[in-house]
């Protein structure tokens, strides 16, 4: 059975290469978003190095209502793999 969210997403299996070290992730494409983005608890966990930004960049949901997260604070750089292709 599929559920109501899993109809409204799209998900794909994709490859993040940080340095030798491969880890396996389910990307979310979401044509709606304006950047790429990664969640903070998956790159801490995996030791992806995140950057510290200048400027702090506003997150608003769909309602437009703040996101509970606050604003975004940090980046990564890293190639991610998806169907073999960098």
């Amino acid at each position: 059975m599929v559920s109501d969210e899993d109809l409204r997403s799209i998900h794909i299996k994709a490859c993040i290469v940080d340095g030798k070290k491969i880890v396996a992730a389910r990307a979310l494409i979401d044509s709606g978003a304006q950047r790429i983005f990664i969640n903070q608890q998956f790159a801490e966990k995996h030791q992806f190095p995140l950057l510290k930004l200048e400027k702090k960049i506003p997150i608003s949901n769909v309602d437009n209502s703040p996101n509970k997260n606050g604003p975004i604070r940090h980046y990564t750089q890293l190639p991610t793999k998806v169907n073999g292709n960098i």
